[in-house]
């Protein structure tokens, strides 16, 4: 996924992953050759630590990243891309850097926007019981993958494996943070992507995305891919006024 080359005039894109997944869910969008692609990893969390003061220490880390020489990341060339919990992680990041475009896919601007189930997830009790759910390796956890991510088997089962696979107190931390987040503004300078089947932030509760995806899935990221990929383009190709391939 990752672009090569002279790095001048071009620009950055900070990409977070869903909680529990990494770098495979962008593995299908299509970058022009002036947006180079950074997917950045999950820290270990802190006790108790608040999603605001997680997304801090995640900022310090890309400003000290070797992108910050190499990429002149002073300037305003560029930009964060969110799926899923990752949006709510960039939704911060953005307050603090000053990010000139931020894009959600599958994701929420603010806790305004997500369902009232979702409050629950602020239950410690609660986060370990679905942390350890999708863990496990029964024929109900994939359907009930399949039918809340809009996944087909096969996405699924691969989505599940990286679950499994991925740190469990990070898991059970970002669930919580989920249920727990709380902001007194909303951001507005976001560029938001909502699939309309998107079942886990239903698209009911979502204020006025500004692109809908009507056969869309909370995996939209990778199954609309290259519909996707465009409107990104488009829209950085509008905020950094660029005009080459």
């Amino acid at each position: 996924m990752n672009s090569g080359g002279n790095s001048a005039n071009r620009v950055i894109c900070y990409c977070f992953s869903g909680l529990g997944v990494n770098e495979v869910i962008f593995e299908n969008l299509r970058w022009p050759s002036w947006i180079i692609p950074r997917v950045i990893s999950w820290m270990q969390p802190i006790d108790q630590e608040s999603v605001q003061d997680y997304s801090g220490r995640l900022a310090r880390q890309i400003f000290n990243s070797p992108d910050h020489g190499q990429y002149a990341f002073a300037s305003t060339d560029f930009m964060i891309l969110g799926v899923s919990f990752g949006g709510i992680v960039a939704v911060e990041i953005s307050k603090i850097l000053s990010c000139p475009l931020v894009v959600l896919v599958s994701s929420v601007r603010a806790p305004s926007d997500m369902p009232a189930a979702a409050r629950l997830l602020r239950y410690h009790w609660i986060a370990k019981l679905i942390s350890k759910c999708g863990r496990s390796k029964t024929i109900f956890t994939r359907w009930g993958a399949q039918l809340l991510l809009g996944a087909s088997k096969d996405e699924a089962e691969q989505l599940l494996e990286i679950f499994r696979s991925a740190d469990f107190k990070l898991v059970c931390w970002s669930l919580l943070a989920i249920g727990r987040w709380s902001t007194s503004t909303r951001s507005a300078d976001v560029y938001q992507i909502h699939g309309e089947r998107d079942w886990l932030f239903p698209l009911w509760a979502v204020n006025n995305p500004n692109e809908i995806l009507p056969t869309g899935g909370h995996l939209s990221i990778m199954t609309h891919a290259p519909l996707i990929s465009r409107l990104i383009e488009a829209q950085a190709r509008s905020i950094f006024s660029r005009n080459d391939a």
